[in-house]
């Protein structure tokens, strides 16, 4: 459950358009040095989650900076880079 220090539960979206949430994505973005943490590109960069869990007192490593390539990506593949394919199918490393 996602609750705030006091023990309260954090609502998500009025914590992602809050203060607190601008200020601790700004500090996100200033630690990766304004790149994605992915492929270090500098361009449409956002904040996101790694977990939940700690929603509203997250960690800094709670938090991943990336572009929005990356992100389609992820959304896509539900992993950060493609298995390689062929015909639709995963390759297989073994040659056997």
């Amino acid at each position: 459950m996602n609750t705030t220090q006091s023990g309260g539960r954090v609502d998500y979206w009025d914590y992602i358009t809050s203060q607190r949430w601008y200020d601790k994505s700004a500090a996100a973005l200033y630690l990766a040095d304004y790149k994605c943490m992915v492929c270090y590109g500098n361009e449409a960069l956002s904040v996101h989650h790694r977990t939940y869990e700690r929603l509203g007192n997250e960690l800094m490593t709670d938090l991943l900076v990336i572009c929005q390539p990356c992100h389609n990506i992820f959304h896509r593949f539900r992993r950060l880079a493609p298995t390689p394919t062929e015909n639709g199918r995963e390759k297989s490393l073994n040659r056997s």
